[in-house]
């Protein structure tokens, strides 16, 4: 599961690269924000992973490797 957020739509190019190439689903940071819930639940598939793409500042480039839910535990 990718969360993502895009000012721009860089990130969001980028997001769905990521989750095309891992299979998994896209979760905009941006609607699920602007929704009337108060309270945000979501759950991963066995084996599945969580990532989160946003914009850098200064052209900075930081990337974390996603870990599997189980490795979490």
């Amino acid at each position: 599961m990718i969360f993502w957020f895009s000012g721009t739509g860089n990130s969001l190019y980028i997001a769905k690269s990521i989750a095309q190439q891992n299979d998994t689903k896209l979760v905009s940071i941006t609607s699920a924000v602007n929704s009337e819930a108060e309270i945000f639940e979501y759950y991963l598939e066995d084996g599945e992973i969580i990532g989160f793409v946003f914009p850098s500042v200064m052209g900075a480039v930081y990337v974390k490797r996603c870990v599997p839910a189980k490795a979490l535990k």
